[in-house]
């Protein structure tokens, strides 16, 4: 699925469940709903982090970034908290100001990585990505007819060139710039192209281009 898909999952299901979870707070005493609830707020909870880890795939190549593992465990303490306020009816007041602390956790780290240009910033947003894909994409489908195979290789390379330097910050975070390449080498293959293709566009990407908005991506990478 799209990172679009992912992120629409993720978010729609955490308010959801973040609702349902207040919901639980304000009638903890009421078994007739608990059974029902719970198994919503189960499905909702796996919803979330089905979105989550597909966007962790699909944006950061399955990397693990640090603001990645405090929304998992975000996530844990939000899940649990329905469960917690049916057993302990008394403490329903804590819950709620421990649930909102998780929920402000959780937004801040995502407030905090809109602007983190270490970890592919400027793909964080998804309608960049859903773009950087469809480019992708689109390069590989290209390559295939002899006739484009070399424009489309010099428009592929400046693709590389173009988001290394923007994800590297100049060439300042080498980390940052081989994210971003990573990232776009796991488009490549998902779109169904091969391993030569790569290997010719990243040996036009090492090399500079006159008058180009890009930056040679370095030799260590493959």
């Amino acid at each position: 699925m799209s990172p679009t898909l992912y992120s629409f999952l993720h978010v729609a299901s955490a308010f959801l469940l973040v609702g349902y979870t207040f919901f639980v707070f304000a009638s903890p005493k009421l078994p007739e709903n608990r059974r029902k609830v719970m198994m919503i707020s189960g499905i909702l909870s796996l919803i979330m982090l089905v979105g989550g880890f597909g966007l962790v795939s699909k944006v950061y190549a399955n990397a693990w970034p640090t603001f990645v593992l405090i929304k998992v465990a975000c996530w844990l303490g939000l899940s649990a908290m329905a469960g917690l306020a049916y057993r302990n009816p008394a403490q329903v007041r804590t819950l709620a100001y421990v649930t909102r602390l998780l929920v402000l956790i959780a937004i801040k780290q995502n407030t905090d990585h809109v602007v983190d240009t270490k970890i592919f910033s400027k793909l964080q947003r998804i309608i960049v990505v859903s773009a950087v894909i469809n480019l992708v994409t689109r390069l590989v489908y290209d390559a295939r007819f002899e006739s484009r195979q070399e424009v489309t290789e010099m428009r592929y390379a400046t693709v590389l060139r173009y988001w290394y330097k923007r994800c590297s910050v100049d060439g300042e975070d080498l980390d940052g710039g081989l994210r971003a390449l990573n990232y776009i080498r796991k488009i490549h293959f998902d779109a169904g192209g091969d391993r030569k293709l790569w290997k010719r566009v990243a040996e036009r990407a090492r090399e500079a281009a006159p008058g180009e908005d890009g930056l040679p991506i370095p030799s260590v990478f493959e």
